[in-house]
């Protein structure tokens, strides 16, 4: 399986990530998606397209969400995993909706090289605060030890919790919250540690709070869920950060 791949960039490039798609469908967010494809040249999924913590790869195939897949391939989709769609998870089936299934790609501008990877390739477990590093811990300790009925209770409860604080937060429930922020720190962290050149850019997603900061070579995906969007578009190499309801 190829990890990493490198292309001249397109015309318009739209970036999407941690959309955490189930077999539930919601046809408002389906319009929305679909008529967001429609404006792009090329489409990069940043990791965490659907929800292997709740369904398997062949439920997510088979939902209504297929319906997605022709919009998708028309695009020439890059499909980069992520932390709840690993790949370990993924079969050939992707190919009905991606070029290419890898863990991280490069775009080349004349003028910019872009590097796009899941935020949590970049973040450094040990490094996070106690209360974070504990919810990590538990995580890995129930997809290892668990079986999978108590694992998918477990985090079933756990992503219970984000819808809740959506409905009685909104967009509040990332932004003020302490962990994104800390997370994004940790990922910027890791980009300095690299000595990145002054024009190699990372745009990584994870965290769902979407970020834009060049003099840090980072920028955050931010997340399409819960009746937001947050994405970016590269337009001849040009990197912005957009918003969006649903």
């Amino acid at each position: 399986m190829i990890i990493f791949s490198s292309q001249l960039v397109v015309n318009r490039t739209l970036v999407i990530a941690d959309i955490h798609l189930t077999d539930q469908f919601d046809q408002k967010l389906f319009n929305y998606l679909s008529k967001l494809f429609a404006n792009y040249d090329q489409i990069i999924i940043n990791g965490d397209l659907w929800e292997g913590w709740l369904i398997n790869f062949d439920q997510f195939i088979n939902s209504e969400w297929n319906k997605l897949f022709p919009l998708l391939k028309e695009k020439n989709t890059i499909y980069l995993w992520g932390n709840h769609d690993p790949e370990d998870l993924i079969d050939e089936r992707y190919e009905l909706f991606a070029d290419e299934l890898l863990e991280s790609y490069n775009l080349v501008h004349p003028n910019k090289e872009i590097i796009l990877t899941h935020g949590h390739q970049l973040i450094d477990i040990n490094k996070l605060p106690r209360h974070v590093k504990w919810y990590y811990k538990a995580l890995e300790l129930s997809e290892n030890y668990s079986p999978r009925m108590i694992d998918r209770f477990t985090r079933r409860r756990i992503l219970s919790i984000e819808v809740l604080l959506f409905k009685y937060l909104g967009i509040r429930a990332i932004t003020k919250s302490s962990v994104p922020p800390k997370l994004n720190q940790l990922i910027k962290d890791d980009i300095k540690q690299k000595a990145v050149a002054d024009n190699t850019y990372y745009i990584t997603s994870h965290t769902h709070l979407s970020s834009m900061e060049p003099h840090n070579n980072f920028y955050n995906t931010g997340f399409i869920n819960h009746g937001y969007a947050n994405y970016i578009e590269i337009l001849d190499g040009a990197i912005h950060i957009c918003t969006g309801s649903f």
